[in-house]
């Protein structure tokens, strides 16, 4: 379980620091201050993914997936009709 946040940190910052902080995060992608400067204060870095191709990926095996059920749900439903018009 994660400590209770209840200390506070104060300091100061020049302008251009700050709007450096700011651009930093926004190439983050962090909306939260505290959590980009908790972050970096700790860790030191940041891993920024770039997914897209993953995603797009994982799309298509789900298209390919599913159009492969389809067919196995007709063969089987093929089969088990040409089953009951075999004489036995």
């Amino acid at each position: 379980m994660e400590d209770k946040r209840d200390t506070v940190l104060y300091f100061k910052l020049s302008a251009t620091e700050l709007d450096l902080i700011q651009q930093k995060k926004a190439l983050a992608r962090i909306r939260n201050t505290s959590a980009y400067l908790r972050k970096m204060a700790i860790d030191g870095y940041i891993i920024n993914l770039d997914l897209k191709q993953l995603n797009e990926i994982s799309r298509l095996l789900r298209i390919t997936s599913n159009n492969v059920n389809q067919m196995a749900k007709r063969a089987t439903r093929r089969a088990a009709s040409t089953k009951q018009m075999l004489p036995m």
